[in-house]
């Protein structure tokens, strides 16, 4: 075949992507996407109330979300956002009969990514696998967060995940997660050893979940006037976060004028409002 005619047919060739990726962005049917989406965040999380501003198409396969953000009528307040979030199909894990997404997302002046498989082929509303990474998040703009701890936390979280089961049902599930939260302020319920706040420059920590119960294996907090540290397990309420229940233990090394001290502490009862005890 001579040069010109193969020229001609990757021209043609060439014309055809170009047609069908244009008509493809053109005749997208956004709204519809749209609504599947929502419908598919409120099925995972019942009495979610979600907003997204746009949805488009993206290429490799996938699709872009504008400002999505989760609300939950319990606290209309308490939300999760994100500015933009694009969603891609792994299309080489489609050759092993399983069906995987890879997921990026724009928020809080930080991203999260991650990928999700399916144990079935185009089927996403059984069991998965998620891991995530979280860079650089700034967890005071995260009003859900605020709210489900229930008192003033600042500073850039950064964390690695990995998490079996169904969203649904993420109580059930399995999972593991280690975190750092940088240069911020940690707000105490009560006064601890005269401390009601902590200025610290890490916190540090490993949680796995399991049975319905989250395990702190090592949480560590370092600030210029204490050092803390906590282990335990919250067990947790699907229902309302905020009522999981804490069995926790630690020690708090104070530095002051006085000199240092370690003091051993506990902290039980609902996660919204734990009970404080000196030992």
């Amino acid at each position: 075949m001579e040069r010109k005619q193969l020229k001609s047919i990757a021209l043609y060739v060439l014309y055809g992507l170009v047609a069908a990726i244009a008509f493809l962005y053109l005749l997208f049917p956004g709204e519809t996407v749209r609504d599947y989406l929502a419908a598919r965040i409120v099925e995972n999380r019942p009495g979610a109330l979600v907003s997204i501003d746009a949805v488009g198409p993206v290429f490799p396969p996938g699709v872009k979300i504008d400002n999505l953000t989760i609300g939950f009528r319990k606290n209309v307040d308490a939300t999760l956002h994100a500015d933009a979030v694009t969603a891609r199909l792994a299309l080489g894990k489609l050759f092993s009969g399983r069906t995987a997404i890879h997921t990026r997302a724009a928020a809080y002046g930080g991203a999260l990514t991650a990928e999700t498989v399916f144990n079935r082929l185009f089927y996403f509303r059984g069991a998965s696998r998620t891991d995530l990474k979280i860079e650089n998040v700034r967890i005071e703009k995260c009003t859900y967060l605020q709210d489900a701890l229930s008192r003033e936390i600042t500073g850039r979280l950064s964390a690695t995940g990995a998490f079996q089961g169904k969203p649904s049902q993420w109580t059930n599930g399995t999972g593991k997660v280690r975190f750092t939260l940088r240069n911020g302020i940690y707000g105490l319920m009560e006064p601890l050893a005269g401390i009601s706040s902590f200025n610290f420059s890490r916190i540090e920590g490993e949680a796995t979940l399991g049975g319905g119960t989250l395990t702190v294996d090592r949480l560590e907090l370092t600030a210029d006037n204490a050092r803390c540290s906590l282990k335990g397990q919250i067990v947790l309420d699907q229902n309302d976060f905020k009522n999981s229940q804490l069995s926790l233990n630690g020690h708090v090394e104070a530095r002051g004028s006085l000199g240092n001290r370690k003091i051993p502490y506990a902290l039980s009862g609902p996660l919204g409002n734990p009970q404080l005890t000196l030992q």
